[in-house]
């Protein structure tokens, strides 16, 4: 029996210590939008400039600042609507100077939409008809690109399953 349970207890630990820097993330809740931007609910880990990501995050941009330090109220992003059908819209409020970029992806960082050195505040998104990710969340990984440092961040939208 003590047998038995050291090798359940053995077999738990080196499964679960194994470092696999691609595991698939499972994204989930998302914060609720009308079609003008009205949040009708919040994800709390959305949305922000003050993620932490790890590797295989950071390796969807070519190139990485130092994390800038979050002392710009000016700062904002909103997607909507949220959940979408096929369009939403990234609207971002940065310094006229700042650079944005993003990358949107699923859950098995496949790549939907990407851009770089955006100048623009806002961004319109519609899905094509043969990407099939009805029902799905997908996640918005985005900066926000300062002289010397730079403000990442995420935020998730949900698609309609039918």
């Amino acid at each position: 029996m003590r047998f038995l349970l050291f090798f359940i207890v053995s077999s738990f630990f080196l499964t679960s210590c194994g470092s696999n820097n691609n595991t698939r993330f499972k994204f989930e809740g998302f914060t609720y939008r009308d079609p003008v931007g009205n949040i009708l609910s919040i994800d709390p880990t959305d949305w922000n400039f003050t993620d932490n990501w790890n590797s295989q995050e950071h390796a969807l941009f070519e190139e990485s600042k130092q994390t800038c330090i979050l002392n710009n109220d000016m700062l904002r992003i909103l997607a909507f609507p949220n959940p979408i059908v096929s369009d939403f819209n990234l609207q971002i409020d940065k310094n006229n100077e700042s650079l944005f970029s993003y990358r949107v992806v699923d859950q098995n960082f496949n790549l939907y939409f990407s851009g770089d050195s955006i100048t623009d505040q806002s961004i319109r998104f519609k899905l094509k008809e043969n990407i099939d990710v009805k029902g799905n969340i997908l996640r918005v990984y985005y900066k926000v690109i300062e002289e010397n440092c730079e403000y990442i961040g995420h935020g998730d939208i949900e698609i309609y399953p039918y």
